[in-house]
């Protein structure tokens, strides 16, 4: 993969988190409630990425703001590990994970021209057998808000491992959102030209963002 420098394009950056869970799943807030908490905290874009869900999210976005739909995915770990945490951006129709290969369900969600994501690799307790065999997605997770509670926010370790022994992969800072303590904490700056689903989805895999290095 030939990344660029987002700071050498043109456009302008735009604030968003890509992991956030509401009462579809195991989240407090509505769908709803979820994206005018991020929009009054400055945040341009919202990734909902409910457990085993997606959701038509379409009608809370306008000019300012951008909701995304997406899923966290639970596929099993047939190397022995836990089970994985793959969280799918920009993917319209709900994939099903039984008996399937991790790199089988991000596959799929490729087909619907979504990008995946692993998610909080140290929460999860992966380490690089459990992630080398992995294909198909984009970045991992490195800083997660709402895994601070166990102390296991921070997947630093598991990204640089993946750096020194596979091939380049971006990082992602994110909340991860629950509750209302895990909220605001974790972000991406994506530079693009405008706040649109195609625009910004596009800036993703060629790493077109930076995770601020606040968390």
């Amino acid at each position: 993969m030939h990344y660029l420098n987002p700071f050498a394009q043109p456009g302008q950056w735009y604030r968003g988190n890509t992991h956030t869970h509401s009462s579809v799943s195991d989240g407090i807030r509505s769908i709803a409630e979820c994206c005018e908490g991020y929009r009054q905290h400055k945040y341009d874009f919202l990734v909902l990425t409910d457990h085993n869900k997606v959701s038509d999210v379409s009608q809370y976005s306008n000019e300012s703001f951008l909701a995304i739909s997406g899923s966290e995915l639970h596929p099993s770990n047939p190397y022995g590990g836990t089970q994985y945490r793959i969280f799918a951006i920009s993917i319209h129709e709900e994939i099903e994970v039984a008996r399937k290969h991790p790199n089988e369900v991000m596959a799929e969600g490729a087909e619907q021209r979504g990008i995946s994501v692993p998610a909080h690799p140290y929460w999860s307790g992966h380490t690089l057998l459990d992630l080398l065999p992995l294909h198909g997605y984009f970045a991992v997770e490195f800083f997660n808000t709402t895994c601070d509670k166990s102390s296991r926010s921070i997947s630093e370790s598991r990204w640089d491992d993946l750096l020194g022994r596979a091939t380049p992969v971006l990082g992602i800072a994110c909340d991860d959102s629950h509750f209302l303590y895990d909220v605001y904490q974790g972000w991406i700056m994506v530079k693009n030209s405008e706040l649109s689903l195609n625009s910004i989805t596009k800036s993703f895999t060629p790493g077109l963002f930076y995770s601020p290095p606040g968390p």
